[in-house]
């Protein structure tokens, strides 16, 4: 065998066997936190032994860690943020602009909370994450156990009257009303499609999942039924494609937006397509990916994996975090702790239990 042949081989089963060569990472942000999030419009939530603040990409604190006991991601300029029981928001510079007033029990539900073993703990976590992400320009936000939206002055734009609320996405919000059932609301508080749904999700791709009993399917914004609720499980659409559990002793696979089967397989859970590639994971618990012709194209190898995002997935083998191309290529070898995908250009990874991030060049 002439040594150029040689070679050749030995790239290729690299290649199959996941260990070819690395890519190179290099660390930002030390490994200091207890806990990092993802960067979201340049800041980072992350956690240290005083609490929660807000980092930029350089490692400056731009929000103390002392500031607030609780605190989401930033979105549309602003993020919430919660003291002792009561949520508000704050900018990216960290001043408050709309003040911590959400949250709280109504007096029924403080009755009842009385008799139970810790009171004091769950009239607490009734009152955790009181505030949600802006979304299309409005905030749900709840008083007294109710919910309702505001807009980024802190203006109340639906008032405060739904058990439970999603978030506005291409224009509707799911709510729950008293009897336990779900619709939708336009953003004027209009009810578009009635409370009759058991469950449902955000629309995505101007379908939306819901389901009555445990059947689960689609429907289009004007409530019509596009996909039968046949299946015991689907995910939303992405990039044109929902997967899907079959009803019974089925399968999985993924459909088209008019219900359409593009790929079935009998014994792999499937997830959605991010970047053209869809998780599979097979019934000894290895994960794989697989392209939108429903051919696996990195082999069922690790023991964890994400989807795919800037070109890069974290997947895990032999207890250690690593990052893979969409070849199945290994980028940065399985040595973390933890990881989470990359985001706007650095990925939290942790080391002996502290979390910092790293920069990745492909």
């Amino acid at each position: 065998m002439k040594i150029e042949q040689l070679i050749c081989l030995l790239l290729a089963m690299m290649m199959v066997q996941g260990v070819s060569a690395q890519g190179k990472s290099k660390l930002m942000i030390n490994y200091q936190y207890k806990k990092c999030g993802d960067f979201h419009e340049g800041l980072a939530t992350v956690v240290n032994s005083e609490g929660v603040g807000y980092i930029d990409k350089r490692g400056n604190v731009v929000v103390p860690f002392k500031a607030y006991k609780l605190a989401s991601h930033f979105s549309e300029g602003l993020a919430a943020v919660s003291q002792g029981d009561k949520w508000g928001y704050i900018d990216e510079q960290g001043n408050l602009v709309i003040a911590l007033q959400y949250g709280g029990v109504p007096e029924e539900w403080k009755k009842s909370l009385r008799l139970a073993q810790n009171p004091d703990y769950v009239m607490k976590a009734i009152s955790i994450f009181a505030a949600k992400n802006f979304h299309e320009g409005l905030a749900a936000v709840s008083e007294n156990g109710k919910w309702g939206f505001i807009d980024k002055k802190g203006k109340v734009v639906i008032d405060f009257q739904f058990d439970e609320v999603g978030d506005f996405s291409e224009g509707l919000a799911r709510v729950r009303n008293k009897d336990d059932k779900w619709g939708y609301i336009d953003k004027k508080g209009t009810v578009i499609i009635s409370p009759r749904f058991e469950n449902l999700r955000d629309f995505h791709e101007g379908l939306a999942a819901v389901s009555q009993g445990d059947k689960w399917g689609f429907i289009d914004k004007a409530g019509n039924t596009v996909v039968k609720l046949d299946y015991n499980f689907v995910n939303d659409f992405n990039e044109g494609l929902a997967s899907f559990k079959e009803s019974g002793l089925g399968g999985y696979g993924w459909m088209d937006k008019k219900g359409k089967v593009i790929h079935e397989t009998r014994y792999a859970h499937v997830w959605q397509f991010h970047e053209g590639m869809a998780l599979e994971r097979w019934l000894d618990g290895k994960y794989g990916y697989n392209d939108k012709n429903g051919k696996l194209v990195i082999a069922r190898q690790f023991d964890e994996a994400s989807d795919f995002s800037d070109g890069l997935a974290v997947a895990k083998k032999n207890e250690k975090y690593g990052f893979i191309d969409k070849s199945g290529r290994v980028v940065i070898d399985f040595q973390f702790d933890g990881a989470s995908n990359i985001s706007e250009g650095l990925a939290a990874v942790c080391k002996n239990g502290k979390w910092g991030y790293i920069a990745i060049e492909k």
